[in-house]
């Protein structure tokens, strides 16, 4: 019994270059907006609408009009808040679309 068996290889696949997490705890999905102040050093604070995109204990992603060099101080305001709900500061700044990611390093929070 005569077979023309062959045999067909999948296509090469570029595997992506492995990027070792630089977080201590993951972050969990968030949304909603908020208002934030950046103060880069010597500058005067500016303030904008952000997009509130994940959170963990000590950092949250937002995604902003403006972009902000890390180092600078931030403060969050949530939805009828007068005090910060977070402060920190701007660990990344990345490009993202039409806006920017911004990566917020946040203070610890003192117990009452």
């Amino acid at each position: 019994m005569s077979t023309n068996a062959s045999i067909r290889f999948a296509p090469m696949i570029e595997p992506k270059p492995w990027k070792p997490e630089r977080r201590l705890e993951s972050r969990q999905p968030a949304g909603g907006r908020a208002i934030v102040t950046i103060r880069e050093q010597g500058q005067m604070p500016i303030l904008a609408p952000v997009e509130l995109l994940d959170a963990s204990e000590h950092g949250v992603g937002i995604r902003s009009e403006k972009p902000a060099m890390p180092g600078a101080a931030v403060r969050l305001y949530f939805h009828g808040e007068v005090m910060p709900g977070r402060t920190g500061v701007v660990a990344r700044c990345d490009r993202d679309g039409e806006g920017w990611r911004l990566g917020v390093r946040c203070d610890m929070r003192m117990a009452a």
